[in-house]
């Protein structure tokens, strides 16, 4: 017993993985924008961490707006528009490599809806879809059609997937005639091994047993 509570122990104390973050700008706060402007940034070119496809994406400051519509971004300074200048190209997107081992690893992101409000509300009458491929595969797609008025609706989207190394993700404009489609805080994490989580449920279960029994002790 008492090695089985050694071992516990150390399961519990030692947890899963921490949490390693392998996108590079996954906010896309750089480069730097202006305030209350945007950067263009035209396919085949790159910026850090990503490489744009497709005619063109914008990297808009989160105070940018257009007759009354802000588009503010999930969080930080900045999201991107992956259709470009006026939904220029299905083409239109950005892709990178990451730097990860083979596993199991969950991709998270924010996709951005316009509100059809203000002088331009005519061109964000259509919910924003995302279109996200692993390593070249099949794509997923993921929409997002809420509205938040004068504004951007950040919906959060997550997908698991495995790799047997380096892994290449690519999200591209998956919105039809509408000229906003936006994506912020691009996240891929490791997802902890089944064994992982069964020692744990198993440490703290022998654990508190333990207490139970020395509680008894204790009372007798």
């Amino acid at each position: 017993m008492k090695l089985m509570l050694a071992l516990a122990a150390t399961a519990i104390l030692a947890g899963p993985a921490a949490a390693v973050e392998f996108v590079v700008n996954g906010g896309f706060e750089a480069p730097p924008t202006t305030v209350g402007g945007y950067v263009q940034v035209l396919g085949g070119n790159s910026f850090p961490g990503w490489s744009a496809l497709g005619a063109d994406v914008l990297i808009l400051d989160t105070n940018y707006s257009e007759s009354g519509l802000v588009f503010n971004a999930q969080s930080g300074q900045a999201s991107i528009d992956l259709t470009g200048a006026g939904n220029t190209s299905p083409a239109d997107g950005i892709t990178q490599t990451l730097v990860n081992g083979a596993g199991n690893y969950r991709i998270s992101f924010f996709v951005g809806n316009a509100a059809p409000d203000g002088g331009n509300g005519s061109n964000y009458t259509l919910p924003s879809t995302v279109r996200l491929s692993i390593d070249g595969g099949p794509t997923q797609s993921f929409t997002n059609g809420v509205n938040t008025p004068f504004g951007i609706n950040w919906q959060k989207f997550s997908f698991a997937f495995s790799t047997p190394g380096a892994t290449t993700i690519t999200f591209t404009n998956g919105t039809g005639n509408d000229n906003f489609l936006g994506l912020d805080n691009v996240s891929v994490t490791p997802v902890p091994e089944a064994s992982t989580w069964a020692m744990l449920v198993l440490g703290f279960g022998l654990i508190g047993v333990a207490s139970r029994r020395r509680k008894v002790a204790i009372a007798a």
